[in-house]
């Protein structure tokens, strides 16, 4: 309770996976609930939730060990280092993923394997995308895609990636001081 929160759900993504015998009344009853919290409230199948999960989570992990992977591969370990140290903190903290330990993933992976399977080969396809606009001075066209909707993305509020922070102002205690 001491460090409870009003403020906990608040702004928050709560992401609901009915079964197919949940009624919509139901349904549209907790979501009214959840929503009185401050929370944003998504239904979506569950085989939907890990596929979306899939690639925009559980494929981070991977894709960062590969890209420190494929900096790092063939190199002596004094260049490996230089090349880490070149990359600085936007390396760190586009790598940050690899820092969550690896006995985390081991069941979302394997329970999950099939959409990671199938946004791994999306994710492939992509690269050979972007890799051909550089060949074809189309890049531009590939960037303009993806910001579209990396612009959409709601800044982080809550969650791994904020910060919260408290503010504490002394003020005498009479009428008027606020």
């Amino acid at each position: 309770i001491e460090h409870a929160s009003a403020y906990l759900f608040v702004d928050s993504t709560y992401v609901l996976t009915p079964l197919k015998k949940t009624t919509g009344p139901v349904l549209q009853e907790l979501m009214k609930t959840i929503e009185c919290f401050g929370s944003h409230v998504i239904a979506i199948s569950a085989e939907t939730h890990d596929n979306l999960s899939g690639g925009l989570n559980h494929i981070l992990q991977l894709i960062a060990i590969a890209h420190v992977n494929s900096v790092v591969s063939g190199l002596d370990e004094e260049t490996a280092e230089t090349a880490i140290t070149l990359g600085g903190e936007r390396f760190r903290r586009f790598c940050e993923p690899l820092l969550v330990p690896s006995y985390f993933w081991e069941d979302i992976l394997t329970s999950n394997y099939r959409y990671i399977r199938e946004n791994i080969e999306r994710f492939i396809e992509e690269l050979k995308t972007t890799k051909d606009a550089l060949e074809s001075n189309a890049f531009h066209e590939e960037y303009n895609r993806a910001k579209k909707y990396v612009s959409r993305i709601p800044s982080a509020k809550k969650g791994f990636s904020s910060k919260l922070s408290h503010l504490y102002v002394t003020i005498e205690d009479k009428p008027g001081s606020i």
